[in-house]
């Protein structure tokens, strides 16, 4: 080969087969990504799942909540008959001890009486349960709480009752004063004895069982002391008449054979 002088020629150099070959693939697969590959910009739409708020459940059990009612009757020193909008409620006061309405019992009627005049007929505001018959607290109309009231005077003892919270260390200072003082049943003779169990009633003796009657022996009847006739006799036929026994049988009284003449057994014919 000739060269043109003054020119100078270049250098050329070829890649290597392999290289191309790399070259050549990485082209084809840049291609397919272009065509077929996702954006690097696109982004994928996740669907928003919409989770409704949870159910708000109300409890059926409603805390007990002050009420007017007007006490109709105190039965005795724990136990009133409230008459309030929804009608009459026997119910116990919780937190209140007082006598037993039987047996030996110390203070219980002044406790009666004093209930009896401080709530029968009065408005009240109570926590009354329904669902026990309990009334965790009860105030007069003058704002005085008769629970509290009860208990620093005497007229009951302290009984705890969980239903009674917070109240109840309210309840046990008032006690502890009444106790303190000497007042009401913690004064003598009771000296905080309110209660004693009846005495059982004695067990009835058993009455022996009735002996029977004995049947009357039979009686005998009395001995006839009556003697046997005596023999009769007759003298004659005539005298058998006169008597009235002819005629005159074999074998009976005053038969003989001198009077049968003819042998026949019947004599005086």
């Amino acid at each position: 080969m000739r060269t043109t002088p003054g020119i100078p020629q270049s250098t050329k150099r070829r890649l290597p087969k392999w290289l191309k070959v790399t070259l050549t693939v990485f082209g084809v697969l840049f291609v397919f990504a272009l065509i077929f590959g996702e954006s690097p910009t696109e982004k994928v739409a996740v669907p928003t799942v919409t989770v409704p708020p949870a159910a708000t459940t109300t409890s059926t059990s409603a805390v007990p909540r002050p009420a007017e009612y007007v006490v109709a009757e105190v039965t005795n020193g724990t136990t009133v008959k409230l008459t309030g909008a929804a009608g009459t409620t026997t119910a116990r006061l919780l937190g209140l001890e007082t006598p037993p309405a039987s047996g030996e019992s110390c203070f219980r009627a002044e406790a009666y009486d004093w209930a009896s005049q401080a709530l029968t007929g009065k408005e009240v505001v109570a926590v009354l349960d329904d669902t026990r018959d309990v009334v965790t607290s009860l105030v007069l109309a003058d704002g005085t709480d008769y629970l509290v009231k009860a208990l620093e005077t005497g007229h009951a003892k302290y009984a705890a009752d969980v239903a009674l919270g917070s109240a109840a260390a309210g309840l046990r200072e008032a006690e502890s004063a009444a106790k303190a003082a000497g007042l009401g049943l913690w004064a003598q003779p009771c000296g905080g004895v309110i209660t004693s169990a009846p005495e059982p009633e004695p067990a009835p003796v058993p009455q022996p069982a009735p002996k029977p009657t004995p049947k009357p022996e039979p009686v005998a009847p009395p001995k006839t002391t009556e003697k046997p006739p005596a023999a009769a006799y007759y003298k004659n036929c005539d005298a058998a008449r006169a008597a009235g026994a002819a005629p005159l049988l074999a074998g009976e009284p005053g038969y003989s054979a001198k009077l049968d003449r003819d042998k026949d057994g019947v004599a005086c014919e």
